[in-house]
């Protein structure tokens, strides 16, 4: 996980770790330790810390809202201990969990050794979840504060307001393509996200005040191209594009400087030796990438997270 991605998961959850390491390593999966032989430490002692500190988190918020000391001194409550109970069991359902990771894509910066079945990832999107909010319990060395406040930064998102990103997540599981993949820009006041799935052609790039705005943007375009094409699995397994960009059109973007113009023909170099590996056919000349979307493929290709 390189410091970008780290940095805008930092900006999704609303907390700035100390030690950014426990972060990484809540997005490391069983797998991925077992192949190192457990010199890298997976998530799931994250997991186990998380789940105790969501529920007492998720309490605190709850008797912050409803319930307050009164005159006499006594600790009052403006509804019933069963809707308390109700609530509560709401919003740490496993469900709930799925449904926040899936908004913040948590499952795309999951680190393993090999892939896993489908199933095995519904299931452990929730994990996700509490692990991370076990990292920032260490980090924060057990601030309730801090705790309160991220678990309510990583509940927020309502199944009833289904955004662009959980659309284009859930389609692209649906139809059995691969997860899609977001890397961010941030030009100052401005935010870039751009958005590709790995079997299909196609860069969508949007941007916005804030990273989620930008991700949804990229993810709206993302989601209505996929969706009037109707791609599935099959249909990508054939598609043969070439991902190319030529010397020229990256010095034409303003202000680009040389380091980033090796990271974006990095990027473009290593597309292509994927494309020749998965495709198995011989080099020919093939169109370009389409860009669709707000932005230049130039800057687009710098995004990639193989260009960090």
């Amino acid at each position: 996980m390189d410091e970008t991605t780290l940095f805008f998961i930092q900006q999704k959850i609303g907390y700035q770790f100390v030690n950014p390491v426990l972060l990484k390593q809540a997005f490391i999966s069983s797998s991925l330790s077992a192949a190192t032989q457990n010199r890298v430490q997976n998530y799931q002692i994250l997991e186990f810390i998380g789940d105790a500190v969501l529920g007492v988190a998720v309490v605190k918020n709850l008797a912050s809202e409803f319930c307050y000391v009164d005159a006499s001194g006594q600790f009052v409550s403006s509804v019933t201990e069963g809707n308390l109970s109700e609530e509560k069991t709401r919003l740490v359902k496993n469900e709930k969990l799925a449904h926040c990771s899936n908004v913040l894509e948590f499952d795309s910066y999951l680190e393993r050794a090999h892939a896993y079945f489908l199933h095995d990832r519904k299931n452990k999107k929730g994990d996700l979840i509490e692990s991370v909010l076990g990292a920032v319990a260490i980090d924060s060395k057990w601030n309730m504060e801090v705790l309160s406040r991220v678990a309510s930064e990583l509940l927020k998102y309502d199944k009833s307001a289904e955004n662009a990103t959980e659309k284009l997540h859930n389609y692209c599981e649906g139809k059995g393509l691969c997860l899609p993949t977001y890397s961010f820009w941030n030009n100052g006041t401005r935010y870039d996200c751009a958005v590709s799935v790995q079997t299909v052609n196609e860069l969508f790039v949007g941007n916005g005040n804030s990273a989620e705005e930008a991700q949804n943007m990229a993810a709206e375009l993302a989601y209505g191209y996929l969706s009037t094409q109707n791609v599935t699995k099959k249909q990508t397994v054939d598609q043969t594009k070439e991902i190319s960009i030529s010397k020229k059109s990256l010095t034409s973007v303003e202000m680009l400087n040389l380091k980033y113009v090796k990271k974006a023909k990095h990027a473009a170099a290593k597309a292509m030796l994927n494309f020749l590996e998965n495709s198995k056919q011989e080099e020919k000349s093939i169109p370009s990438r389409k860009l669709i979307g707000i932005g230049l493929l130039k800057r687009a290709m710098i995004l990639r997270k193989e260009a960090f």
